[in-house]
């Protein structure tokens, strides 16, 4: 209220310096007696009334503002129009999960999906089984030394919400936040058309014939209209979405058991499922065998099966989502995270070699949907999952993806994103829910996944690089505010995680590669 304060000079400067120390002395652990309470309201409502009195004589580092956030914040408004004190000075939601429920199934829910299904027998029979066990190696080799990098960060002092984008924002800035989060941002958009365009393909398969033509781009008109059909559900409520993921991850796992299943049996000459012939012998699959793929009309070739199947290790983020809930994040997401690493990569080397081993190369390349056909006891267990395993994973996709943007746009980092923030962190962010179902739909225009997952690839590809290279500076030059307890970090294994995912970027595509290298730094 000092009437010097309303003017330029000397004594703003000051009373802004002791703004910054107040709201230091404001982080500290605050008891739970009333008193205390009262204090804190008393100085926060202080602090409010500041902003509003020099925010259009002072420009107030957005940095600063989220340094200082607190229980009672200017955007949440009472009866009377002014901070609604009782309401925000509520105490955080319980933090209930653990690491089995809060961080490796949602982990392997996110990594399980529809490559495992639709391509990677198809991969086994153009790369064989050395070489695609290579490509799995490869690959995860690529998320786990990043998952390493995630659990410095995530065990680097306290871990408030905001998933990873907070994580990475209190631990590196809002330059490196702000440019990874967008390549999570889009790599996540584009995942969701990746698991609509695998939803439609599995449909024509199952219930068509592959060559079945409709009309005229039939595939896309109807990715496009499933992709809105997903955004309204999400559009409607996210908090249904987050309810049923449960389900959803339990129809993957059925689809996998059964798959397995029919396998193994169909290898002892008990199951003979129709369109399925065995090998001549054991090495048929053992080498490569590249031929035309029909639906592009190109030549595969190694480096085309990496990109191809990178986005199936993807998802490695779902345990830092849920940082807000979990009871001790700094030791559940490092191993949830690593839990999910494992039993997905047993996953895909186990069907690798079974179907390496049981099912004819010609099989291989002829039908891409051989997971559903040799299940046990009959396609349509495997088939009908695939298809409730795409609509589960979209709806992730597409109610993550808006989650993330909203928090972006919220810290106002990236000023022409702040549209798409809300005024309150309960409301939901439809106008992003908009702009994300508009992105993914427009990606269907692809109409085929062998199309968009090169593109995913390069986004999780040059994020993933982003958080190695930023946990190795912060090691080697021995940053006061970087010091992780994850007892397994050290900046070495981040140089060599920066190293792999720089390489994979240029092996795949050049052209792609200086695009997501260009759009980082235009972003950072």
């Amino acid at each position: 209220q000092d009437p010097e304060l309303r003017g330029d000079g000397d004594a703003a400067d000051a009373s802004f310096a002791a703004l910054r120390d107040l709201a230091e002395i404001e982080q500290e652990e605050i008891g739970e007696d009333a008193e205390a309470d009262e204090n804190m309201v008393r100085a926060t409502a202080w602090r409010n009334s500041f902003y509003e009195a020099h925010e259009d004589n002072y420009t107030i580092d957005t940095t600063l503002r989220l340094k200082m956030r607190s229980p009672v914040h200017p955007n949440s408004a009472g009866a009377d129009g002014g901070p609604d004190l009782e309401k925000q000075a509520r105490p955080p939601a319980p933090k209930t999960f653990g690491t089995l429920f809060g961080v490796y199934l949602p982990c392997l829910q996110n990594i399980l999906g529809v490559i495992l299904f639709l391509r990677l027998p198809w991969i086994v029979g153009q790369a064989g089984m050395l070489l695609s066990t290579a490509v799995v190696a490869l690959c995860v080799s690529s998320t786990l030394l990043t998952t390493l990098s995630m659990s410095a960060l995530a065990t680097n002092g306290r871990v408030s919400g905001g998933g990873p984008y907070g994580i990475l924002l209190s631990n590196l800035g809002p330059e490196f936040a702000g440019s990874i989060g967008v390549l999570f941002y889009l790599g996540t958009t584009i995942a969701a058309t990746m698991y609509t365009l695998g939803g439609v393909e599995a449909l024509y398969t199952n219930f068509l014939t592959p060559e079945t033509v409709l009309f005229s781009f039939d595939r896309q008109i109807i990715g496009i209209f499933w992709s809105f059909a997903l955004g309204g559900i999400v559009f409607a409520g996210m908090k249904y979405v987050a309810r049923v993921s449960l389900v959803f991850l339990v129809i993957v796992l059925s689809a996998v058991f059964f798959m397995t299943l029919g396998t193994i049996l169909f290898a002892a000459g008990v199951w003979n499922p129709p369109g399925v012939k065995a090998p001549a012998d054991l090495s048929e699959n053992l080498l490569s065998n590249y031929t035309i793929n029909p639906a592009t009309g190109r030549l595969p070739d190694f480096t085309f099966l990496l990109a191809l199947f990178y986005p199936s290790v993807t998802g490695i983020m779902a345990g830092s989502n849920r940082s807000a809930v979990l009871q001790s994040p700094g030791r559940a997401i490092p191993k949830g995270t690593l839990g999910a690493i494992s039993t997905t990569t047993f996953i895909y080397i186990l069907t690798i070699w079974l179907f390496g081993l049981s099912i004819a190369n010609e099989t291989l390349l002829d039908n891409k949907l051989v997971a559903a056909f040799i299940a046990w006891p009959h396609q349509y267990v495997v088939a009908v999952g695939i298809i409730m395993s795409t609509v589960g994973a979209g709806l992730q996709s597409l109610a993550g993806a808006p989650q993330l943007l909203r928090s972006i746009a919220n810290d106002g980092h990236i000023p022409f994103l702040r549209v798409f923030g809300t005024k309150s962190r309960d409301d939901e962010p439809r106008r992003a829910v908009l702009l994300t179902t508009a992105l993914s739909a427009l990606a269907c225009l692809a109409g085929n996944l062998d199309y968009i997952t090169p593109i995913i690839t390069m986004f999780f590809l040059a994020m993933y690089g982003a958080i190695n290279m930023a946990c190795f500076l912060s090691g080697i030059l021995k940053s006061p505010g970087f010091r992780p307890t994850w007892r397994y970090f050290h900046w070495s294994t981040a140089l060599v995680g920066f190293s792999i995912c720089f390489i994979f970027m240029f092996v795949i595509s050049v052209l792609y590669g200086c695009v997501a290298i260009i759009l980082v730094s235009a972003i950072y």
